[in-house]
């Protein structure tokens, strides 16, 4: 995230149409990654019946922070145009930019990556019960039924080779 808002700050900057595109595309390439990543950190979090509430609670975030983003990007637009000489168009990327790297900064000294990771805002109790609930869900994944992966293969191989007779 802090890329992210980096690059935005670096969008205010740029005085040439390829600049602007370089820096529009270089934003679409780390934002692409936003999305797909939170839902990994929610799955190392929640156990699998949880992420759906949890997922939607993500999703109803993000529309509202575009709701309260659009609100920002308005009053930016209207007051700053013209201060210190760069048009409000730029201001609206230094602004938010700048935001997005703030939070993003705080939230690596405050957020856990993982149950297994420190945290300053969890106690060593609450850590061990978060690694226990993620175990405890993940505990039919250990077992690996090979009848079942072999009917799974030659399935795929009478698919994909076109092997006439196969069951």
């Amino acid at each position: 995230m802090a890329i992210w808002g980096g690059i935005s700050v670096l969008t205010g900057m740029a005085t040439t149409y390829t600049g602007v595109l370089v820096t529009r595309f270089f934003i679409g390439f780390v934002e692409a990654a936003f999305f797909p990543g939170a839902l990994f950190i929610l799955s190392k979090w929640y156990k699998r019946r949880e992420l759906g509430e949890r997922t939607a609670i993500l999703t109803c975030g993000i529309m509202l922070s575009n709701a309260f983003g659009s609100l920002l990007a308005s009053a930016v637009l209207d007051i700053m145009d013209g201060v210190l000489g760069y048009a409000a168009w730029r201001w609206l990327f230094y602004v938010e930019g700048t935001l997005t790297v703030v939070v993003a900064l705080s939230a690596t000294c405050v957020l856990p990556d993982f149950p297994s990771t420190p945290s300053r805002w969890l106690t060593p109790e609450e850590q061990a019960l978060a690694q226990i609930r993620m175990e405890e869900d993940g505990g039919g994944m250990k077992k690996v039924n090979i009848r079942r992966v072999r009917q799974v293969g030659s399935f795929w191989l009478c698919q994909t080779a076109k092997f006439g007779g196969c069951a």
